[in-house]
């Protein structure tokens, strides 16, 4: 149930995130921009959101599967996964037969992609550990329901108060 949240959680914030990653197209790109590259260019950020989401809801859920205790594995691997595949993308996107004669900036891409890997691992950790404590509070109000505490006494049943009468 939590996979399904965390995918709907993705749908709905990549467009927001790809927004947010091309934002410094419209303000610093002065010159007129070609709206089908622009588009190319948001459905890539877009392929590379969404499989970053998904990558890192994988890592999470074999990671609990297999109750790993070290989790900086898995942030590791998720970093390295999202510089993997931004580089690839730059490599791509410069070998292209219509690529721009002008170099572009290779840190700032993969700055970029890092800043939203820790977004997307903080939604995530937030909802595992939210899912984990409405379990544990669940399993708490059963153990409640089914061994309720009694708090009259046996008939006949000495105290330590039992002498004083």
């Amino acid at each position: 149930m939590t996979r399904r949240r965390l995918l709907r959680t993705a749908l709905i914030s990549s467009p927001i995130m790809v927004a947010f990653e091309m934002s410094p197209v419209f303000f610093f790109v002065t010159d007129q921009v070609d709206i089908s590259r622009l588009l190319l260019g948001m459905f890539a950020l877009f392929t590379l959101t969404m499989s970053q989401w998904i990558f890192n809801i994988y890592l999470y859920s074999v990671y609990e599967k297999r109750g790993a205790k070290e989790k900086w594995k898995v942030i590791f691997l998720s970093y390295v996964f999202s510089i993997l595949a931004m580089s690839l993308l730059l490599i791509f996107a410069t070998n292209a037969p219509d690529a721009p004669a002008h170099h572009m900036s290779y840190l700032y891409p993969i700055i970029n992609v890092v800043m939203l890997n820790t977004i997307i691992l903080i939604i995530i950790t937030s909802w595992t550990n939210r899912s984990k404590r409405k379990q544990a509070d669940k399993e708490l109000a059963e153990l409640k329901i089914k061994k309720p505490r009694s708090r009259t006494r046996k008939a006949g049943a000495a105290d330590a108060t039992s002498f004083l009468v």
